[in-house]
């Protein structure tokens, strides 16, 4: 049997090396149940989601609107329309739309004289 002797200094350095709270793990946990039966329920709770395909998308705006129109009939997909919009200014469109009339007596009548509670009491 051979022994060695060891300095305080190495006596330290060994100490570090094996330290009595770190222990070796000879089997890593798996997913595996002990019970065969639940395997099917282990397969089926795996949600499987499909990714984009950013290749795709990459050579998608390289494209021409021809090649576009042509890949989106062969997908059988209606292409895209055109969507422009007209800025419109609501404050100079009163000759397009119809006219606001007030109801008889708007503007005249408020709800705290006695006409306008008449009027309200008689509209509800």
């Amino acid at each position: 049997m051979l022994r060695l002797a060891i300095s305080g200094a190495g006596r330290s350095l060994t100490q570090g090396l094996f330290r009595p709270s770190v222990q070796q793990v000879r089997w890593a946990k798996s997913n595996k149940h002990w019970l065969p039966k639940w395997k099917a329920l282990r397969r089926r709770k795996v949600i499987k989601i499909k990714l984009p395909e950013f290749e795709e998308m990459r050579h998608r705006d390289q494209m021409t609107p021809e090649e576009m129109r042509a890949k989106l009939k062969e997908q059988g997909v209606a292409p895209d329309r055109p969507w422009n919009e007209r800025p419109m200014v609501i404050s100079c469109s009163g000759g397009v739309f119809e006219p606001y009339l007030p109801p008889e007596g708007d503007g005249k009548v408020s709800l705290l004289t006695k006409a306008g509670a008449v009027q309200a009491h008689a509209a509800s």
